[in-house]
Protein backbone atom coordinates (compact mmCIF):
# COMPACT_ATOMS: atom_id res chain seq x y z
CA UNK A 1 0.00 0.00 0.00
CA UNK A 2 1.32 3.41 -0.96
CA UNK A 3 2.28 5.74 1.87
CA UNK A 4 2.19 9.53 1.99
CA UNK A 5 5.69 10.75 2.74
CA UNK A 6 6.89 14.30 3.32
CA UNK A 7 10.63 15.04 3.20
CA UNK A 8 11.92 18.36 4.46
CA UNK A 9 15.19 19.28 2.78
CA UNK A 10 14.74 17.52 -0.56
CA UNK A 11 16.94 19.70 -2.75
CA UNK A 12 20.22 17.83 -2.23
CA UNK A 13 22.13 15.25 -0.24
CA UNK A 14 20.41 12.79 2.06
CA UNK A 15 16.96 14.35 1.69
CA UNK A 16 17.09 14.20 -2.09
CA UNK A 17 18.19 10.57 -2.04
CA UNK A 18 15.46 9.62 0.44
CA UNK A 19 12.89 11.06 -1.97
CA UNK A 20 14.32 9.03 -4.83
CA UNK A 21 14.22 5.83 -2.80
CA UNK A 22 10.64 6.34 -1.70
CA UNK A 23 9.31 7.81 -4.94
CA UNK A 24 8.70 4.56 -6.84
CA UNK A 25 6.03 3.09 -4.57
CA UNK A 26 4.68 6.03 -2.57
CA UNK A 27 3.22 9.51 -2.72
CA UNK A 28 6.30 11.65 -2.04
CA UNK A 29 6.31 15.36 -1.29
CA UNK A 30 9.38 17.46 -0.64
CA UNK A 31 10.17 20.90 0.74
CA UNK A 32 13.22 23.11 0.38
CA UNK A 33 14.03 26.79 0.17
CA UNK A 34 14.58 26.77 -3.59
CA UNK A 35 12.77 25.47 -6.63
CA UNK A 36 14.19 22.21 -7.96
CA UNK A 37 13.62 19.78 -10.81
CA UNK A 38 12.55 16.40 -9.41
CA UNK A 39 10.26 13.42 -9.92
CA UNK A 40 8.13 14.06 -6.83
CA UNK A 41 5.84 16.93 -5.83
CA UNK A 42 7.92 19.79 -4.55
CA UNK A 43 7.06 22.83 -2.42
CA UNK A 44 9.20 25.89 -1.84
CA UNK A 45 9.32 26.67 1.84
CA UNK A 46 11.61 27.52 4.73
CA UNK A 47 11.38 25.64 8.03
CA UNK A 48 11.75 28.97 9.82
CA UNK A 49 8.47 30.15 8.28
CA UNK A 50 5.89 28.46 10.51
CA UNK A 51 2.91 29.71 8.48
CA UNK A 52 4.35 28.38 5.21
CA UNK A 53 5.13 24.99 6.75
CA UNK A 54 1.57 24.81 8.10
CA UNK A 55 0.20 25.56 4.62
CA UNK A 56 2.29 22.84 2.99
CA UNK A 57 1.45 20.18 5.56
CA UNK A 58 -2.27 20.99 5.33
CA UNK A 59 -2.15 20.80 1.53
CA UNK A 60 -0.48 17.37 1.63
CA UNK A 61 -2.96 16.08 4.21
CA UNK A 62 -5.95 17.42 2.31
CA UNK A 63 -4.89 15.43 -0.78
CA UNK A 64 -4.82 12.07 1.01
CA UNK A 65 -6.37 12.50 4.48
CA UNK A 66 -3.22 11.00 5.95
CA UNK A 67 0.49 11.68 6.38
CA UNK A 68 2.31 8.44 7.16
CA UNK A 69 5.91 9.60 7.43
CA UNK A 70 7.78 12.87 7.79
CA UNK A 71 11.56 13.02 7.43
CA UNK A 72 13.23 16.26 8.50
CA UNK A 73 16.59 16.36 6.72
CA UNK A 74 17.08 20.11 6.50
CA UNK A 75 19.99 21.70 8.32
CA UNK A 76 22.94 24.06 8.22
CA UNK A 77 26.41 24.23 9.68
CA UNK A 78 28.65 27.00 10.95
CA UNK A 79 32.32 26.48 11.75
CA UNK A 80 34.76 28.73 13.56
CA UNK A 81 35.70 29.97 16.99
CA UNK A 82 32.57 30.59 19.03
CA UNK A 83 33.63 34.08 20.08
CA UNK A 84 33.73 35.15 16.43
CA UNK A 85 30.28 33.89 15.41
CA UNK A 86 27.73 36.66 14.94
CA UNK A 87 24.41 36.74 16.75
CA UNK A 88 22.70 36.50 13.37
CA UNK A 89 24.52 33.26 12.56
CA UNK A 90 23.86 31.86 16.02
CA UNK A 91 20.15 32.48 15.56
CA UNK A 92 20.18 30.93 12.09
CA UNK A 93 21.91 27.80 13.38
CA UNK A 94 19.36 27.27 16.15
CA UNK A 95 16.38 28.38 14.04
CA UNK A 96 17.08 25.91 11.25
CA UNK A 97 18.52 22.93 13.12
CA UNK A 98 16.13 22.97 16.07
CA UNK A 99 13.25 25.44 15.88
CA UNK A 100 12.64 24.58 12.23
CA UNK A 101 12.29 20.92 13.12
CA UNK A 102 9.84 21.86 15.86
CA UNK A 103 7.82 23.93 13.35
CA UNK A 104 7.48 20.87 11.11
CA UNK A 105 6.51 18.62 14.01
CA UNK A 106 3.91 21.06 15.30
CA UNK A 107 2.36 21.15 11.84
CA UNK A 108 2.15 17.37 11.31
CA UNK A 109 1.36 16.09 14.80
CA UNK A 110 -2.36 17.12 14.83
CA UNK A 111 -2.96 15.22 11.58
CA UNK A 112 -1.06 12.14 12.70
CA UNK A 113 -2.87 12.23 16.03
CA UNK A 114 -6.19 12.44 14.18
CA UNK A 115 -5.31 9.24 12.29
CA UNK A 116 -3.77 7.64 15.39
CA UNK A 117 -0.60 6.74 13.51
CA UNK A 118 2.52 8.22 11.98
CA UNK A 119 6.28 8.33 12.04
CA UNK A 120 8.57 11.32 12.35
CA UNK A 121 12.27 10.90 11.51
CA UNK A 122 14.75 13.57 12.57
CA UNK A 123 18.21 13.64 11.00
CA UNK A 124 20.68 14.51 13.73
CA UNK A 125 24.45 13.90 13.73
CA UNK A 126 27.16 11.99 15.59
CA UNK A 127 28.34 15.49 16.54
CA UNK A 128 25.42 15.47 19.00
CA UNK A 129 27.25 12.94 21.19
CA UNK A 130 30.82 13.79 20.13
CA UNK A 131 30.85 17.62 20.31
CA UNK A 132 33.36 18.98 17.82
CA UNK A 133 35.42 22.05 18.71
CA UNK A 134 35.08 24.94 16.27
CA UNK A 135 31.73 23.45 15.32
CA UNK A 136 30.27 24.05 18.76
CA UNK A 137 26.92 25.51 17.72
CA UNK A 138 26.24 22.75 15.22
CA UNK A 139 27.06 20.15 17.86
CA UNK A 140 24.89 21.94 20.43
CA UNK A 141 21.91 22.22 18.06
CA UNK A 142 22.08 18.50 17.25
CA UNK A 143 22.44 17.51 20.91
CA UNK A 144 19.36 19.60 21.67
CA UNK A 145 17.56 17.91 18.77
CA UNK A 146 18.34 14.49 20.25
CA UNK A 147 16.92 15.37 23.65
CA UNK A 148 13.90 17.10 22.16
CA UNK A 149 13.18 14.04 20.01
CA UNK A 150 13.39 11.65 22.96
CA UNK A 151 10.97 13.77 24.96
CA UNK A 152 8.60 14.16 22.00
CA UNK A 153 8.54 10.41 21.43
CA UNK A 154 7.16 9.92 24.93
CA UNK A 155 4.62 12.71 24.49
CA UNK A 156 3.25 11.03 21.37
CA UNK A 157 3.49 7.38 22.45
CA UNK A 158 -0.25 7.09 23.36
CA UNK A 159 -1.20 8.27 19.85
CA UNK A 160 0.81 5.56 18.06
CA UNK A 161 3.18 8.17 16.66
CA UNK A 162 6.85 7.18 16.73
CA UNK A 163 9.69 9.71 16.71
CA UNK A 164 12.98 8.30 15.42
CA UNK A 165 16.29 10.15 15.52
CA UNK A 166 19.13 9.11 13.21
CA UNK A 167 22.74 10.18 13.68
CA UNK A 168 24.88 9.82 10.53
CA UNK A 169 28.62 10.27 10.72
CA UNK A 170 30.79 11.80 8.02
CA UNK A 171 28.81 11.84 4.77
CA UNK A 172 29.62 13.03 1.26
CA UNK A 173 27.08 15.78 0.58
CA UNK A 174 26.93 19.41 -0.45
CA UNK A 175 26.73 20.23 3.25
CA UNK A 176 30.53 20.40 3.36
CA UNK A 177 30.78 23.11 0.73
CA UNK A 178 27.77 24.98 2.11
CA UNK A 179 29.13 25.21 5.64
CA UNK A 180 29.54 28.84 6.69
CA UNK A 181 33.03 29.52 7.98
CA UNK A 182 33.96 32.11 10.55
CA UNK A 183 37.75 32.13 10.70
CA UNK A 184 38.69 35.76 10.11
CA UNK A 185 40.89 35.91 13.22
CA UNK A 186 42.43 32.45 13.16
CA UNK A 187 45.78 33.96 14.13
CA UNK A 188 44.37 34.23 17.68
CA UNK A 189 43.98 30.45 17.69
CA UNK A 190 47.33 29.84 15.96
CA UNK A 191 45.74 28.29 12.89
CA UNK A 192 43.81 25.71 14.92
CA UNK A 193 40.46 26.71 13.40
CA UNK A 194 41.64 26.14 9.85
CA UNK A 195 43.34 22.86 10.75
CA UNK A 196 40.24 21.61 12.55
CA UNK A 197 37.81 22.54 9.79
CA UNK A 198 40.14 21.10 7.13
CA UNK A 199 40.21 17.78 8.99
CA UNK A 200 36.42 17.77 9.31
CA UNK A 201 36.00 18.46 5.62
CA UNK A 202 38.51 15.78 4.66
CA UNK A 203 36.65 13.26 6.81
CA UNK A 204 33.33 14.27 5.23
CA UNK A 205 34.59 14.03 1.65
CA UNK A 206 35.90 10.52 2.41
CA UNK A 207 32.78 9.54 4.32
CA UNK A 208 29.79 7.42 3.37
CA UNK A 209 27.81 8.32 0.27
CA UNK A 210 24.58 10.20 0.86
CA UNK A 211 22.70 7.40 -0.92
CA UNK A 212 24.04 4.74 1.45
CA UNK A 213 23.00 6.86 4.44
CA UNK A 214 19.60 7.49 2.84
CA UNK A 215 19.11 3.73 2.35
CA UNK A 216 19.82 3.17 6.05
CA UNK A 217 17.31 5.85 7.02
CA UNK A 218 14.63 4.41 4.73
CA UNK A 219 15.24 0.94 6.18
CA UNK A 220 15.02 2.28 9.74
CA UNK A 221 11.79 4.15 8.97
CA UNK A 222 10.16 0.89 7.88
CA UNK A 223 11.03 -1.12 10.99
CA UNK A 224 8.04 -2.54 12.80
CA UNK A 225 9.45 -1.69 16.23
CA UNK A 226 12.08 1.02 15.69
CA UNK A 227 14.34 2.31 18.42
CA UNK A 228 14.24 5.98 19.29
CA UNK A 229 17.90 6.63 18.45
CA UNK A 230 20.13 5.19 15.74
CA UNK A 231 23.74 5.72 14.76
CA UNK A 232 24.67 4.92 11.16
CA UNK A 233 27.95 3.17 10.39
CA UNK A 234 30.01 0.64 12.37
CA UNK A 235 32.77 3.15 13.22
CA UNK A 236 30.28 5.63 14.64
CA UNK A 237 28.38 2.94 16.52
CA UNK A 238 31.67 1.95 18.14
CA UNK A 239 32.38 5.60 18.89
CA UNK A 240 28.98 5.95 20.53
CA UNK A 241 29.66 2.88 22.67
CA UNK A 242 33.04 4.21 23.79
CA UNK A 243 31.54 7.59 24.66
CA UNK A 244 29.08 5.81 26.94
CA UNK A 245 31.69 3.80 28.85
CA UNK A 246 34.72 6.11 28.97
CA UNK A 247 35.09 9.01 31.43
CA UNK A 248 33.77 12.21 29.87
CA UNK A 249 37.05 14.05 30.54
CA UNK A 250 38.93 11.42 28.56
CA UNK A 251 36.42 11.59 25.70
CA UNK A 252 36.73 15.35 25.58
CA UNK A 253 40.53 15.17 25.59
CA UNK A 254 40.45 12.72 22.69
CA UNK A 255 38.21 15.11 20.76
CA UNK A 256 40.67 17.89 21.55
CA UNK A 257 43.58 15.84 20.21
CA UNK A 258 41.60 15.01 17.07
CA UNK A 259 40.15 18.41 16.26
CA UNK A 260 41.56 21.25 18.35
CA UNK A 261 45.22 20.69 19.18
Amino acid sequence: MKQVILVIGDSSGIGKDICELFNKDNFVYGVSRKEIVCNHTHYVGDVRDENRINEIVKDVYDKHNVIDLVVVASGMGISGATEQISSEDINAQIDINLKGVINVDKAVIPYMRKNNKGRIVHISSVAAIAPIPFQSLYSASKAALNNYSLALNNELRPFNIKVITVMPGDTQTGFTGARKKTDDKDNIYNGRVERSVSKMEKDETHGASSMSVAKSIVRISKKKHPRVLYTIGFTYKLLGFLIKILPINLVNKILYMMYAK
